[in-house]
């Protein structure tokens, strides 16, 4: 919904005065755009942030403030690919003395992607045997895919010409057998 609710305001910016990044540091609500600071511990949110680093929303954040600002969206400069996904099925069983969060089962099991593109393209999206490949046009698309088995998540983007990058992120794996319920999001973006 991180785009989503972007494309929401920016077409509404006439009647918004401002937007603001409220969650910065909700890091044990797992709501967290920035880095996380390692000599300031959020007290008992370990488990839940460390080893899921946000920092990778910020690039996306950047691109659309831009566009809420100027009323039009940057040119983009260079293929990017932004992935994000909770590690672990919603409704896996976890041994977990805190159990599960209130309304689980409002969460959807799905590796979310936004890919900015300088030219037209087929992105393809892939984690264990679920897979996806789709014909985007040049700039923002939006893309997900269900994940159902422990797999590790890659991406790519490839065009007629032999052009186009992969992507696999460093620990972004999705496993049904999680060690608890933690309902953070791994993000990860492409250099």
């Amino acid at each position: 919904m991180f785009a989503q609710h972007w494309e929401l305001l920016i077409a509404n910016r006439d009647r918004i005065v401002m937007v603001q990044g409220m969650t910065w540091n909700d890091w044990g609500e797992s709501h967290y755009l920035g880095p996380l600071i390692q000599d300031e511990k959020e007290p008992e949110s370990q488990a839940w942030v460390d080893g899921f680093d946000h920092t990778a929303w910020l690039d996306l954040f950047a691109y659309h403030a831009h566009a809420f600002k100027t009323g039009d969206y940057p040119a983009i400069g260079r293929d990017r690919i932004f992935l994000w996904s909770r590690l672990y099925p919603s409704n896996a069983n976890a041994n977990d003395s805190l159990g599960q969060p209130a309304n689980w089962q409002w969460t959807r099991d799905f590796l979310w992607a936004v890919v900015l593109l300088t030219d037209p393209a087929t992105v393809m999206l892939q984690c264990g045997p679920d897979q996806g490949s789709w014909d985007v046009p040049s700039g923002l698309s939006k893309l997900k895919l269900p994940l159902t088995v422990d797999c590790s998540v890659t991406a790519s983007v490839q065009r007629a010409d032999g052009s186009g990058m992969y992507f696999s992120p460093a620990g972004f794996t999705f496993s049904t057998a999680p060690p608890s319920y933690n309902f953070n999001a791994f993000v990860a973006a492409s250099p």
